[in-house]
């Protein structure tokens, strides 16, 4: 009873997201609008959370994408860019450092539980104006930071601060940089629409450095094998989603 259950709450979900397209390059607002209806309707409906995650674990083309970062993890749960969807489970870690960046694509957030702190940020000087894709290319990592960029702290200016807590939903275009300060155990459905530019930028306050996010494509495969979720730390990540409630919604 229980898995047949759990197959129709699967094909239920599958079948919602399937019918649905967004053209974040036509009409950010509007789109961003629906991917906000969108998020709450997941929300909303008893399972269909567990049952994404249960779809993921066992996709091998999902799987591969769930990925593991200093300050968060998270776990795709649906893709299909080509509609202009892409659904992401994230957790905080215990890091709750605020770095300045901004993202290749649009999207939309509900938090599922917890809060943080978002700040948007204005820079005083365009960082991609400082250093070329081909050769940032070549900084991918908080280790090796472009040598070309040489921000301060001062560049990123704090313009709009709020406070966003379990059942708020935001929206954010990829020309937008902010930070993000997280609370132990937060978590949040994001969904993503496809890549609008070819990279993006995190700059690290502690060091006044900054380096580039580029697509999987793009990567060195030694970064590439680092980022991707192992097993036992899916199963963990699973355990956790689970002790915070995510899979009763």
């Amino acid at each position: 009873m229980v898995n047949t259950a759990s197959r129709t709450c699967q094909r239920n979900v599958l079948d919602y997201l399937s019918a649905n397209y967004l053209d974040w390059g036509a009409n950010f607002e509007d789109s961003a609008a629906m991917a906000r209806d969108m998020l709450a309707r997941i929300t909303s409906e008893k399972g269909w959370i567990a049952a994404l995650f249960s779809h993921a674990e066992n996709e091998p083309l999902l799987r591969q994408k769930a990925e593991t970062h200093q300050l968060l993890d998270y776990v795709v749960l649906y893709d299909a860019l080509d509609r202009g969807i892409r659904l992401r489970l994230h957790l905080s870690t215990e890091d709750h450092l605020q770095r300045p960046h901004d993202h290749r694509f649009d999207f939309s957030t509900r938090i599922l539980c917890g809060s943080y702190e978002h700040c948007l940020i204005s820079p005083r000087q365009d960082p991609y104006s400082l250093s070329s894709e081909e050769h940032a290319i070549a900084y991918q990592d908080k280790d090796h930071p472009d040598p070309r960029v040489k921000l301060k702290n001062s560049d990123f200016r704090e313009m709009i601060v709020r406070h966003v807590s379990a059942g708020s939903t935001l929206s954010l275009s990829n020309k937008a940089v902010h930070t993000v300060n997280t609370a132990a155990n937060t978590a949040s459905l994001v969904l993503r629409g496809p890549a609008r530019k070819v990279r993006s930028m995190i700059y690290d306050r502690a060091e006044e450095t900054l380096w580039w996010r580029f697509s999987a494509e793009k990567e060195a495969p030694s970064r590439r094998q680092a980022k991707v979720m192992s097993n036992d730390k899916l199963q963990r990540t699973k355990r956790q989603f689970e002790q915070l409630g995510l899979f009763d919604l």
